[in-house]
């Protein structure tokens, strides 16, 4: 049985620990529900990210497409807005990141992480050997995590 298209259903919004139950058209698309959720929530649309099951709302989705069901949770997360876009053709800004001092004697983080090379790997060794990708990868995080604690 089909739903009709002013038919509502009342969703759950749960945004971290809070839970937000609202009434909504099944034919409203993903842009238009983040629009309703701006005034009640006040979470500008662009930072919006709209999960249900582990699937992020996609823009041409309706709720109807999602085969909802009234009760149903839709998790709310807010993600910073990027600052001014720079222009096409500008130079990527390249991250900067402290230098770390490896020892293959399993001092460090990373060795303990698995991260750092194996005794006598070499750089590119495959299986065990440092991978340079997920060393900045885990950098990143690290200076991220840094900056979530100061």
């Amino acid at each position: 049985m089909e739903k009709q298209p002013d038919a509502t259903i009342r969703l759950n919004i749960k945004q971290k620990a809070s839970i937000t139950p609202v009434d909504l058209p099944v034919s409203l698309t993903t842009p238009e529900v983040r629009e309703r959720l701006k005034d009640l929530l006040h979470v500008d649309p662009a930072e919006q990210v709209l999960i249900h099951k582990g699937h992020i709302l996609r823009d041409e989705e309706t709720l109807d497409s999602l085969h909802l069901a009234s009760g149903d949770t839709i998790e709310l997360i807010v993600v910073a807005k990027h600052e001014k876009s720079k222009p096409v053709g500008a130079a990527k800004e390249e991250k900067k990141f402290a230098p770390v001092h490896l020892e293959s004697g399993g001092h460090g983080i990373f060795n303990k992480l698995g991260f750092a090379p194996a005794p006598g790997a070499t750089a590119g060794a495959g299986a065990g050997g440092f991978n340079e990708n997920m060393y900045r990868a885990m950098m990143e995080m690290v200076h991220l995590r840094a900056n979530e604690c100061r």
